[in-house]
């Protein structure tokens, strides 16, 4: 039996134009960055939020059919009237009648896009184990160990691999960098770098105080993050000039987290979360004449809208947490700012790929979930499934002798 001939790939076939044949992907698709089948695409799992936060449900799928694959520049996409959008930007996107590609209803039905996953919601006191100084004090240690994590290895469980990667806003490097000197500060150069960090900290607080400048939800993410570093480190170093000064800082933190949570769900309502972040929007970083454009498929669109909006909600609750910890140790009282949904199942956060991340969320739910479901949760995974950051809080909420009973298959 002889293999029959490999024929030109759809791209090629539809533009009438000579295919190279190669696999994976012929010269030509190669070089305008497009998509290269010689048979039907795989078929695309499609999820959307169904009455079960987080639990992915599947809506048609079928095969492709006979039609051209080569996807039309996305200018103004579909559905979306006087939008800007890169110019070396393709997006795979389509109407409803191609069924190979998610649509922009399916895009904006998922999950962590919808108006209730924005939602703040008081947690269920009465569910609460009761809280120890040590425990606080655990908490914020723990926070510490993901900030050196960070300058170690670049993610950590609220700042994640991606959200940086293409280009990081000035706050940020300057908090990296200073975070990196404290570490490594010793009793001769403690007093050097806590002037370093005053510089920094307060650089970064004098350049928001106009409020005119029009910022994205990177950059929104950006300024919280830095400013919570610089409130860590100095609210717990020892120093009472750095304490006094942190102090000084919460105020602002709690604004610019609110505010930070506000506009990401405002992004989220006019599609510029989807659209318009700079995860998406790629600039190359060899010139090429002429220009290749950057293909972008449906499942990048909505990992990047996802890093986002997680990223969000991760920071609030991690700038949350820590205000109310430090006052709570501070005081003997402290506020309680609510919770937000966050996803607890493990790996999720840490897939490499949107093809990863897409797969892992097929598989089973995500466990979008907010901190009142705690138990619930316990009840229906293992330890072993559940995201690192999200056992962190549960341990806060259900306490550490519920943790280990769970821990060892003794709950419920």
């Amino acid at each position: 039996m002889h293999q029959p001939e490999l024929k030109a790939c759809e791209a090629c076939k539809s533009s009438k134009r000579k295919c190279t044949k190669q696999l994976p992907r012929c010269r030509r698709c190669e070089l305008r960055g497009l998509h290269c089948l010689y048979e039907a695409q795989p078929r695309m799992i499609v999820y959307q939020a169904d009455d079960n936060a987080g639990v992915l449900s599947r809506v048609r799928q079928t095969h492709h059919d006979e039609q051209s694959l080569e996807y039309p520049p996305c200018n103004v996409p579909l559905g979306i009237e006087a939008m800007a959008v890169d110019p070396q930007l393709e997006l795979q996107l389509s109407s409803s009648n191609s069924p190979n590609f998610l649509s922009l209803d399916d895009l904006r039905s998922a999950w962590f896009l919808t108006p209730d996953a924005w939602r703040i919601t008081p947690v269920e006191t009465s569910n609460l184990a009761p809280v120890s100084n040590a425990m606080i004090q655990g908490h914020c240690d723990k926070t510490m160990t993901w900030l050196r994590q960070w300058i170690g290895t670049g993610s950590n469980p609220f700042i994640h691999s991606e959200i940086y990667r293409k280009s990081m806003p000035e706050s940020v490097s300057d908090a990296f960098m200073a975070l990196s000197t404290y570490l490594s500060k010793t009793d001769k150069t403690a007093e050097m770098v806590h002037r370093l960090i005053e510089k920094k900290v307060n650089k970064l607080v004098a350049s928001q105080i106009s409020g005119d400048e029009e910022r994205n939800t990177i950059q929104d993410i950006g300024r919280v993050q830095s400013l919570l570093i610089y409130c860590i480190i100095r609210l717990f170093d020892g120093d009472i000039r750095q304490r006094h000064f942190a102090e000084r800082h919460l105020p602002i933190l709690h604004d610019w987290t609110k505010e930070m949570l506000l506009n990401a769900s405002r992004a989220t309502s006019d599609d510029t979360l989807l659209f318009g972040n700079a995860l998406t929007n790629y600039s190359p970083q060899f010139t090429t004449e002429p220009s290749i454009p950057c293909q972008v498929s449906s499942e990048q669109l909505l990992w990047h809208a996802w890093i986002l909006s997680e990223s969000v909600r991760r920071t609030w609750c991690i700038s949350m947490g820590i205000q109310a910890s430090y006052e709570l140790l501070k005081t003997g009282s402290g506020p309680c700012y609510g919770g937000v949904l966050v996803t607890t199942r493990k790996g999720v956060w840490d897939a490499d790929t949107a093809f990863e991340w897409t797969k892992l969320c097929a598989e089973k739910s995500v466990g979008f979930v907010h901190r009142n479901a705690s138990e619930r949760l316990m009840e229906e995974t293992k330890m072993d499934e559940v995201d690192v950051f999200a056992l962190a809080l549960m341990e806060i909420d259900v306490g550490s002798e519920k943790m280990q009973r769970w821990r060892h298959g003794n709950w419920p």
